[in-house]
């Protein structure tokens, strides 16, 4: 398995970053990630993307295997309490989040109502214990 990260340009900085601890840690090239136009969409508009894979490493099978089902959908792992710390919350809000107002969002569509709330739940015991 290997990682493959994705992101609209304006997330540039935090795909260097990654790259950074990836690449010092041996799991990616030192050629750094570029900036490249995906397909325009319904309306002409051209979006730009940065895209980032690792090599291929045995040792990511076991959280592709915790990540994502047998159909390849993304699914949060039933051990998620335990994975959680405060660095994970920072990743998971700079890859994933978004802010708007006071109110700030982590992504979980493909996630199902179950799942969902498995999670608010550990956010709760961990953060606000």
């Amino acid at each position: 398995a290997r990682l493959s990260l994705h992101f609209g340009a304006k997330n540039r900085n935090y795909l260097l970053y990654i790259h950074a601890i990836l690449c010092s840690n041996g799991y990616c090239s030192n050629i750094l990630p570029t900036i490249k136009p995906m397909k325009r969409d319904k309306k002409g508009i051209v979006y730009f993307t940065i895209k980032l894979n690792t090599y291929t490493f045995g040792s990511f099978t076991y959280f592709r295997k915790e990540w994502y089902n047998a159909d390849h959908v993304k699914v949060l792992p039933s051990r998620i309490l335990s994975m959680l710390n405060a660095r994970v919350l920072r990743h998971m809000v700079m890859g994933d989040g978004s802010r708007k107002g006071n109110a700030m969002y982590i992504a979980t569509y493909n996630f199902t109502l179950p799942e969902v709330e498995l999670f608010v739940w550990a956010l709760n015991k961990k953060f606000n214990g």
